[in-house]
C-alpha cells in the first residue's frame, strides 16, 4: 500500500501545481512531464503510429473513450490539442485550465445544434490538433465485448478527414470515472481505493487518415470509422515479453 500511496501523494502535488501554477504546464509543452503523469495514474503506454506526417497540429484526432485521463495518452502521441468539453466539466480546475490554454470546445448536451460548434471549429483554422470521443461521454472499458458505443454522428458534420486512434490493454481496465454527483475530493479518494494494482501495459494505435468519400454522409462516414476501429481492436496486443 505504501507505493501506491506516495503515488497518490505525488499526483496531488501535480495537479495542484497543474491548479494553481498552470504556466508551469502550458508555457512549454513537457512530454516527459506527460509520461511521467501517465505512469503515475499506473498506466505504462507504447504509440504505434501508422502515418507518415511531419506534425499533427491541423489534423481531427477521433479516439475510443477508455480511461478518465484520455488528453494525457493524447498529448503525449500528438502535443497540446483542443479537445471537445462537456460543459458540466469546464470549472473543475485542470479542466479550466486546459480549456484557457488550448482553445477547446465547450458543449452543452441539454442544447441542440451544438455538432455545429465542432464544425465550425473544424472549418477553421487552428493551431492544435482537435481531440474527438465521437462516443461522447460515455464510458467503455476494454475487455467488454463491446469496445465501442455508438458514435454521435454530430462528430463528423464536418465531413473533414479524420485520424483514429484506439487503444489496447495487456490487462482489463477499471478505472473511477467522473460521476456527476462527484466533488474533486470524493473523486480522488475512489482514485485513491483503484490505484493499489500493477501497471496497465497500453499500446496506442494511430490508425491511417480517413476521408469521406464522395457523397456520403455524416451518419455513414461515422459508421465507416467506427467499423474500422473495431476491426482495429480485434487483433491482439503482442505477448507481454515484448
Amino acid at each position: 500500500m505504501i507505493i501506491p500511496l506516495i503515488r497518490f501523494i505525488l499526483l496531488l502535488i501535480l495537479f495542484s501545481l497543474y491548479t494553481f501554477c498552470p504556466e508551469l504546464f502550458f508555457q512549454k509543452y513537457n512530454k516527459s512531464i506527460i509520461k511521467y503523469i501517465i505512469s503515475l495514474f499506473g498506466f505504462e503506454c507504447k504509440v504505434i503510429d501508422q502515418n507518415n506526417f511531419e506534425s499533427y497540429s491541423n489534423k481531427n484526432i477521433v479516439y475510443m473513450h477508455h480511461t478518465y485521463i484520455d488528453n494525457y495518452f493524447l498529448m503525449y502521441a500528438f502535443g497540446p490539442g483542443s479537445a471537445i468539453i462537456d460543459t458540466k466539466f469546464k470549472n473543475l480546475p485542470f479542466a479550466r485550465n486546459y480549456i484557457n490554454n488550448y482553445d477547446c470546445i465547450v458543449v452543452d448536451k441539454t442544447k441542440k445544434n451544438q455538432s455545429t460548434l465542432v464544425a465550425d471549429k473544424m472549418n477553421s483554422e487552428y493551431k492544435y490538433p482537435i481531440f474527438i470521443a465521437p462516443e461522447g461521454s460515455k464510458y467503455c472499458k476494454s475487455g467488454e465485448s463491446q469496445p465501442l458505443g455508438e458514435f454521435y454522428s454530430g462528430s463528423f458534420i464536418a465531413l473533414k478527414p479524420v485520424v483514429p486512434v484506439v487503444f489496447k490493454h495487456y490487462d482489463y481496465v477499471t478505472d473511477p470515472t467522473w460521476e456527476d454527483k462527484d466533488s474533486l475530493i470524493t473523486w480522488w479518494f475512489r482514485h485513491l481505493s483503484n490505484i493499489n494494482r500493477k501497471t496497465i501495459k497500453t499500446h496506442m494505435h494511430i490508425m491511417k487518415e480517413m476521408a469521406p468519400l464522395q457523397d456520403e454522409t455524416p451518419k455513414d462516414f461515422s459508421l465507416r470509422v467506427r467499423q474500422a476501429m473495431i476491426d482495429e481492436l480485434k487483433e491482439k496486443p503482442k505477448p507481454k515479453s515484448e
